[in-house]
């Protein structure tokens, strides 16, 4: 709603709606956001600033692409919200692959495994059986900046086994 639209609705409803604003700032607060989504929007922004120094360590190409949905053509998708591109490694925002996607693949077509290594690091691989290739997801939460670096060297290191 815009200013003036505001001051014609004080008007014929004889209501000062700009002192409530002023008085109350919940009443001005457009966002809906959830704690869920405030918790994920503060762990998409330090993954941004930690993730490519931790590749950079790596010796890994820190470049991460995110989607885009033009005209909202994949509106509803179940697709990953970042990726390392040159490593098919792709990254959730706050929930597994397979929590995104459980509605929309098929087991025959495209199955899922969680893996763990010993230090209790979780990675998704995502198989495609009709083209024969995988994808890592990694779930995109909140890691301090040593958590992401273990965390990228265990997917980098999956990431190369499937080369041998």
């Amino acid at each position: 709603m815009d200013i003036q639209q505001l001051a014609l609705i004080s008007k014929v409803l004889g209501r000062n709606f700009f002192k409530e604003l002023a008085e109350d700032l919940e009443l001005a607060n457009e966002t809906d956001e959830s704690e869920e989504d405030i918790q994920n929007r503060k762990a998409v922004s330090q993954f941004m600033e930690v993730a490519p120094r931790a590749l950079r360590k790596l010796n890994a190409s820190p470049i991460i692409v995110f989607s885009v949905s033009e005209n909202g053509k994949y509106e509803g998708c179940p697709v990953p919200d970042f990726m390392l591109p040159d490593y098919a490694i792709s990254f959730t925002i706050g929930e597994t692959f397979q929590e995104r996607a459980k509605d929309f693949y098929h087991p025959r077509l495209i199955s899922i495994e969680s893996f763990q290594n010993k230090e209790g690091i979780a990675i998704e691989i995502s198989t495609n059986h009709l083209h024969d290739s995988r994808i890592i997801n990694i779930k995109l939460d909140y890691k301090s900046e040593d958590e992401w670096y273990d965390t990228l060297k265990f997917a980098l290191e999956v990431y190369n086994s499937f080369r041998k």
